[in-house]
């Protein structure tokens, strides 16, 4: 609610509205430092950077927001848009945009995930204080082996989106061309070349220079200045 009421925000509205993105987008990553996880904030900042012409540092900044806002059309669209002006079509399914795996997850937040696992929880606790007190009831039987089972599968789903939440290592491409190598060094040999917007998970990260994998299972290493970390 305090960054609402900030006079920053509002300047940085205002520079948006006329058409100064140069300024809009310094204002509220000038913000972003005092509100790092302010969903709406960086959605600002993506548009920012999507009105400015970088499609890969304002694909970056919508998925940063959508971490954290998994339900949001808005962001959800523009991710949609942007992606679509990629140069690379990289086959596999694995993208950020296109994984259905990674949205059937991010249906919810975090908290919302954890909320449920905690009413769950207590359901279930519930349920053994009852069948304690009436060891003879059938239907309380059956309803502690049900929602046992339910809540292992919850429990799994959560730590998937615990790992994707605290362990999401990714990263997209925001220089307009990229030559991904074959190890970390600018005298090796390039692999291919991946364009700006491209997004990937990062394997493993040595001095300068960062190990990728896209979606269609190429993988090789880039330099940690190519790319903006979601």
């Amino acid at each position: 609610v305090v960054i609402f009421s900030n006079p920053m925000l509002q300047e940085g509205e205002e520079f948006y509205r006329t058409g100064d993105y140069e300024n809009a987008l310094y204002t509220y990553v000038s913000l972003n430092q005092n509100y790092p996880n302010h969903p709406e904030l960086l959605y600002n900042i993506g548009n920012s950077y999507y009105k400015l012409g970088k499609l890969g540092d304002a694909l970056a900044y919508y998925y940063k927001a959508q971490r954290l806002l998994p339900r949001d059309k808005d962001i959800h669209a523009n991710i949609e848009l942007v992606s679509s002006m990629v140069l690379d079509d990289v086959a596999g399914g694995g993208s950020v945009a296109s994984n259905g795996w990674f949205y059937f997850l991010m249906m919810f937040s975090f908290n919302e995930w954890l909320v449920g696992l905690l009413c769950m929880m207590s359901f279930f606790t519930l349920l053994l204080l009852l069948k304690e007190k009436w060891p003879e009831n059938e239907s309380l039987k059956n309803g502690v082996g049900f929602v046992f089972v339910v809540l292992i599968l919850y429990l799994g789903l959560f730590g998937l989106r615990y790992n994707q939440q605290f362990s999401f290592d990714r990263g997209v491409v925001t220089l307009s061309t990229v030559q991904v190598k074959v190890g970390p060094s600018d005298s090796l040999d390039t692999k291919f070349i991946i364009h700006e917007g491209v997004d990937f998970e990062i394997i493993k990260r040595l001095d300068a220079w960062t190990e990728i994998e896209l979606s269609n299972g190429f993988s090789g290493w880039i330099s940690a200045t190519d790319y903006r970390a979601i």
